[in-house]
C-alpha cells in the first residue's frame, strides 16, 4: 500500500467517524424478552383482524418473475452493454 493510499484510507475513515459523531442518536430502553412488556410489544406488531389488511397487488407478471429468477433479465442487461 502506498503512502497516498494510506492517507486516503485514513481520510475516509476520519470522515466516517465524524459523520457518525454528528448523527443524532436515539436512546433505547432495554426490555428483557421474558418480561410482559416485551410480549405486549411483540403482540402489537401483528394485525388483530386480518380482514382489515389492504390487499397487495403485484406489478410483476409471472413471466417477468420467472425471468428474474432464472437470471435472464440480468443476462439481457449485460448483453446490451
Amino acid at each position: 500500500m502506498t503512502v497516498n493510499q494510506e492517507v486516503s484510507q485514513m481520510s475516509s475513515t476520519m470522515k466516517a467517524l465524524r459523520l457518525a459523531e454528528e448523527e443524532e442518536w436515539k436512546k433505547l430502553h432495554w426490555i428483557d424478552q421474558d418480561e410482559d412488556a416485551a410480549w405486549d410489544y411483540y403482540d402489537s406488531l401483528y394485525l388483530k383482524d386480518p380482514e382489515l389488511a389492504k390487499t397487495l397487488n403485484s406489478s410483476t407478471s409471472k413471466s417477468e418473475y420467472m425471468d428474474w429468477l432464472s437470471g435472464a433479465m440480468h443476462k439481457k442487461a449485460m448483453a446490451g452493454k
